[in-house]
């Protein structure tokens, strides 16, 4: 099982849907990168390791 799913899980214990906001998860597939570690320029981790494209504008790093 991965970080991400663990934490998928434990989110939707606590919030409506699994996520703050007006975005529901439950229609994105169970391997959907929801929960980012970091960022860089571009670029964003999740908690999995797996590094993706920022093509948000900076969306992820700047929250980040």
């Amino acid at each position: 099982m991965s970080k991400g799913s663990d934490l998928r899980r434990r989110a939707g214990q606590v919030m409506p849907a699994g996520v703050y906001g007006h975005v529901s998860t439950r229609l994105l597939p169970d391997a959907y990168p929801q929960f980012m570690s970091r960022a860089e320029g571009a670029y964003v981790w999740d908690v999995d390791g797996n590094r993706y494209l920022d093509f948000m504008c900076a969306y992820g790093p700047n929250l980040l």
